[in-house]
């Protein structure tokens, strides 16, 4: 990752990592959704990303709240940071600190030596995902283009 203009995330999410209105009903469902997502960029197999993520859930919850959360996990087999975005086409239950069914997913993964990096990503993610004029563009959002282009423009501090 460059020191660039471009956001932390905004220098790995790209549109091939990106999904709107996914038909999933559950935790695992959109976990899985996002795996494969995932393991399209890196050198691990969607199982094992996908069981990395539910390890981490069963930690608590990476649901943020106002209908989004992070998913996100360390592993070994990786060489570089991967993220993926799902956009659920109804809300489902993730155990969120309001209480509120989640519909943004973002997931993060990254080699398990990169801790640094990790919180970096997650601070930009959170932040990104914060800000309510970003989750009602994600909300609106057509295209995979314009979810891209709104993680690429969103502020880094």
């Amino acid at each position: 990752m460059t020191d660039d203009p471009v956001s932390p995330i905004g220098q790995i999410l790209t549109v091939e990592d990106i999904v709107l209105d996914v038909d999933v009903e559950s935790a695992s469902g959109v976990l899985r959704v996002l795996a494969s997502l995932l393991a399209g960029r890196s050198a691990s197999d969607a199982a094992a990303i996908a069981d990395a993520l539910a390890v981490r859930e069963k930690l608590g919850s990476t649901a943020l709240g106002h209908g989004t959360a992070i998913p996100h996990a360390r592993l070994a087999t990786l060489s570089s940071p991967s993220a993926a975005f799902a956009r659920t086409l109804a809300p489902i239950d993730f155990g969120a600190p309001d209480r509120k069914p989640v519909s943004l997913f973002l997931g993060i993964v990254v080699p398990s030596h990169a801790t640094h990096l990790h919180l970096r990503l997650l601070a930009q993610a959170a932040e990104a995902l914060s800000d309510r004029s970003v989750r009602d563009a994600l909300r609106r959002a057509t295209t995979a283009a314009e979810v891209a282009q709104l993680f690429a423009a969103a502020p880094v501090r």
